[in-house]
């Protein structure tokens, strides 16, 4: 258990890292670059996952997801606002992150349900499909918000 331990604090620290380096880089490279190529390289760690066979490889890969993973949610909870009108807004990015909430009750009923020792590859490769649906989506679909006026950026986003 404490090797366990010292694993989750490691990715942990990890993903604050990812969290810092995105603060650091949202308004110099822009939001969308951050969650589409953080997303990506996410999935891809996930994949990767898939192939882990020993100890270290899975926690170096481990910490990779995480550390891009954590980019891609900071810039995108700094994006969602950004994308409605201003009379909206506060009631728009609260429902927004209220159905963000039902995603991390339903995440652990279906990853309960598809894991045991056979299939946890299953798992990886669920997540990594999230992360390239996110990603994709977000290269075709989202606009560049960084440096804009928020009111100008809500009216045309």
């Amino acid at each position: 258990i404490t090797r366990t331990l010292t694993y989750a604090f490691i990715i942990a620290g990890t993903q604050v890292c990812g969290r810092i380096v995105g603060y650091a880089l949202i308004d110099k490279i822009g939001r969308k670059p951050i969650f589409c190529g953080g997303y990506f390289i996410a999935g891809c760690a996930a994949l990767m996952l898939t192939q882990a066979d020993n100890e270290t490889k899975m926690l170096y890969t481990a910490m990779c997801y995480g550390f891009f993973a954590d980019a891609a949610s900071l810039a995108m909870t700094v994006y969602t606002p950004e994308v409605w009108p201003v009379r909206i807004r506060g009631i728009a990015t609260s429902m927004a992150m209220g159905i963000g909430r039902f995603g991390g009750v339903a995440a652990p009923l279906i990853i309960g349900a598809i894991i045991s020792k056979e299939n946890i590859v299953y798992v990886w490769m669920l997540m990594a499909g999230a992360q390239f649906l996110a990603s994709g989506i977000s290269l075709l679909m989202a606009r560049e918000t960084s440096g804009r006026n928020l009111e100008v950026a809500g009216a045309t986003a």
